[in-house]
């Protein structure tokens, strides 16, 4: 086949031999045109043709030689050998790891590369891997799988990429995240809740609230009760199902002291009327007062109830910082004046002193009245309605009351013209 195609024709030309006839040549001369060229002959056209044609096949069985001894790097140092052209859409590469190539173009045809393979360097633990085109390892890349095939630039073998097996357990490893954000205010007073809330609350996770390194609360939301006065300090702790810590956030918050609960209460006994002084303790707070009838004060803490009644006095105290202490106390009166209500008097003493009862008040608020001496068993032992007619300690019968206590009751009509009832005992201290 590789033979002069011109030469053999001039050969077989220059050889040919004819028999010989006196004057032929002479006649042919005189019959025949001027001879044709011989690069205008159909001889010369079939020579082109052919040579063209001879060409064709040494350049095509030259690029498949080239072509089938072309080695081929995947990733992992896979060595790819023995390309064979085909129509089909699909590259499969199989040696004992059974590696999948697709829509890999070649020369912009359609390709089906098989490759074997005797010395599987994949180090894979998966049988099988499927790679899709233009996802190529930077180390596959760097071994040239990239790199031309024959001519052009359409001849690129695109980057691979591996996925898993169908057939086989995908794991998927992943990170919880978790946010330990909640928010408390800066300042707060002894004894005040705090609400605990975190800004996440994710049913998988658990939420650990650490209060001054001591107190443990649990849950997204909780609250406590600030009794330690000074500087707290709150940890929002969170961990997963199987108690590893994700996130956690501290925070300051100062509590505060409330002002004490250092307050007197004093009834004037030398007052005629139930006059009370308040006196507050506690010099760095500053007190109001609701005396429970209506009236209030924060500047006067002497007050008069007029009339009798329970009231419920509430005084609040408030420090620098803003932090109150309320104190409730029940006053309960009988009435508009300041009745005492023990007594004692020794009736049928030979000296003669505090021979006589009578509420010494009864002498001096000049109103009318009606007082009744009871004895222990209820029973009137004396009534006046004079304070010059007292009780002399005798029985209702004459006889002297011997060593005991009785009850008095005196009922009145006050300066407001309100009528009010005051009882107390009386005790014969007289053996």
């Amino acid at each position: 086949m590789k033979q002069n195609f011109e030469q053999i024709v001039r050969e077989s030309l220059n050889n040919q031999e004819l028999p010989y006839e006196a004057g032929a040549w002479e006649k042919f001369q005189a019959s025949t045109v001027a001879p044709t060229p011989f690069y205008k002959s159909m001889w010369f056209v079939a020579s082109i043709v052919g040579l063209i044609v001879i060409g064709s096949i040494v350049v095509t069985n030259t690029s498949n030689s080239e072509l089938n001894n072309k080695e081929l790097i995947v990733a992992n140092d896979i060595e790819v050998t023995n390309i064979i052209t085909s129509t089909k859409n699909e590259t499969t590469l199989s040696e004992n790891s059974n590696l999948n190539v697709v829509n890999t173009e070649i020369n912009s045809v359609e390709t089906t590369t098989n490759i074997e393979d005797n010395s599987p360097k994949t180090g894979l633990t998966d049988n099988s891997l499927r790679t899709e085109p233009n996802n190529l390892p930077e180390k596959a890349k760097s071994k040239g799988l990239g790199s031309q095939i024959g001519n052009g630039d359409n001849n690129k073998i695109k980057p691979l990429t591996p996925i898993t097996n169908p057939n086989e357990p995908v794991t998927v490893i992943s990170t919880e995240m978790a946010s330990a954000r909640f928010f408390v205010k800066n300042e707060i007073c002894q004894g005040s809740k705090i609400y605990l809330v975190s800004e996440e609350n994710n049913p998988n996770h658990n939420y650990v609230w650490t209060v001054n390194r001591t107190k443990i609360l649990k849950g997204a939301s909780s609250e406590y009760v600030a009794k330690d006065a000074g500087e707290n300090e709150i940890i929002l702790a969170i961990f997963d199902k199987n108690g590893k810590q994700l996130a956690s956030k501290s925070s300051q918050i100062t509590v505060n002291q409330v002002p004490s609960s250092d307050v007197t209460i004093n009834r004037n006994k030398s007052s005629l009327v139930n006059e009370f002084e308040i006196v507050n303790n506690d010099s760095y707070s500053a007190m109001t007062i609701n005396y429970g009838d209506g009236t209030s004060s924060t500047e006067d803490y002497t007050h008069t109830y007029k009339g009798q009644g329970i009231y419920q006095c509430n005084i609040s105290l408030t420090s620098e910082e803003g932090c109150v202490t309320t104190i409730k106390e029940k006053i309960e009166l009988e009435g508009y004046y300041n009745f005492q209500k023990d007594f004692g008097f020794s009736p049928f003493d030979d000296n003669n002193l505090n021979d006589y009862f009578i509420p010494q008040i009864l002498k001096t608020i000049n109103v009318p009245f009606n007082m009744v001496i009871y004895s222990r068993n209820g029973e009137p032992v004396y009534t006046t309605t004079s304070v010059d007619q007292p009780w002399d300690g005798r029985l209702a019968n004459g006889k002297q009351s011997s060593f005991e206590s009785f009850v008095w009751v005196v009922t009145l009509t006050n300066e407001f013209g309100v009528k009010e009832t005051y009882k107390g005992t009386v005790t014969n201290v007289n053996n």
